[in-house]
């Protein structure tokens, strides 16, 4: 029986974009010379996961890819779109709830 996650159907662009990070990463490791035992090693992963991000495995977790590509200095990318834009701040704070608005009883209730 497959798990809920492996039945989810992944759209091509998403697939086509992990095989293409996956094949920057490989890239970047063998511009350095690095097999992916090595690289594995370095960054605490198996050289098989290695091998499985570097072929766009969309089942591996993303914290272990975003660990490889910082091994790789690849990792300014991340940290730059994991900001928040100015735009996206303003629209959050609209929607969120006003401070203590969820936790107060009326009076009289108590």
């Amino acid at each position: 029986m497959a798990k809920g996650s492996d039945s989810h159907l992944i759209p091509f662009e998403v697939t086509a974009a992990l095989r293409a990070l996956g094949e920057q990463i490989s890239r970047a490791r063998r511009a350095r010379g690095d097999t992916q035992a090595v690289a594995g090693e370095r960054c605490g992963l198996h050289s098989q996961t290695v091998a499985r991000i570097e072929q766009g495995d969309p089942a591996v977790s993303i914290a272990k890819v975003f660990t490889l590509m910082t091994l790789y200095d690849m990792g300014a990318r991340l940290f730059e779109l994991s900001k928040s834009d100015e735009a996206t701040d303003i629209l959050m704070r609209r929607h969120l709830p006003k401070r203590g608005a969820a936790t107060r009883t009326p009076k009289g209730s108590e």
